[in-house]
């Protein structure tokens, strides 16, 4: 069920045609809700209340009436300081509620991938965050670097919007933080 939830695409705002994240988030919730009595470690209980909160941060996609996901990521963080959906959770709802990443949205990205776990996931998070309308151009670059560096590869849709933020900034003479000022 927190795969489900992790994996959810749909298109925002459809959950009255049956399109949006409403089907997987009320199939995936009283999964994820039922373990956590049987949570056996901290990290454990983390995870579900981590992904209880990105629940509610789907939810509010599609329009509907949610809770604020930000208390179930600190609440998780209190129990694992270093829990990756958490942070990555977190660290996306930072840059998604302020139009695009910022200081503390790039620090919680940052622990994310520092703790090596479910990687290539948590830097699908950190594309989605830097690309949020308008994409960030600056971030973008920035992020792509940091994987090439750490020799991560790029998805399909990664590097299309790598070339879409190369292609706008450079393609169409604005500067987009790229060339000289």
């Amino acid at each position: 069920a927190m795969r489900w939830l992790r994996d959810a695409r749909a298109r925002s705002g459809n959950s009255g045609q049956g399109g949006g994240f409403g089907a997987i988030v009320e199939r995936a919730v009283p999964r994820v809700s039922a373990a956590l009595p049987d949570a056996a470690t901290p990290a454990r209980r983390a995870d579900l209340l981590a992904h209880l909160g990105w629940a509610e941060f789907l939810r509010s996609r599609d329009g509907v009436p949610a809770a604020d996901p930000l208390p179930q990521y600190e609440a998780a963080l209190a129990l694992d300081a270093g829990n990756v959906y958490a942070l990555a959770m977190r660290g996306h709802l930072l840059a998604w509620r302020r139009n695009g990443m910022n200081d503390a949205a790039r620090a919680d990205f940052a622990r994310a991938v520092a703790t090596g776990r479910d990687r290539a996931w948590v830097r699908g998070m950190q594309w989605g965050a830097a690309t949020r309308l308008p994409a960030d151009g600056d971030a973008v670059l920035q992020l792509a670097d940091e994987m090439r560096r750490a020799g991560e590869p790029l998805s399909d849709r990664q590097r299309s919007a790598l070339w879409s933020v190369v292609d706008v900034d450079l393609g169409t003479g604005r500067d987009g933080g790229l060339g000289p000022k």
